[in-house]
């Protein structure tokens, strides 16, 4: 089974055991938010 790593509203990051379907939602969530936060801080993350 696929390994996320979650970071929680406090800073607490987490490794999470999560089935197929579940990482693949995940992923694009993920690239999403880095570019967005991005774009908020004025830089790139790739």
């Amino acid at each position: 089974m696929p390994i996320i790593h979650y970071k929680f509203a406090n800073g607490y990051t987490e490794e999470i055991e999560v089935t197929d379907e579940v990482a693949a939602v995940f992923e694009p969530l993920e690239k999403y938010e880095k570019k967005s936060s991005a774009k908020k801080h004025g830089g790139t993350f790739r």
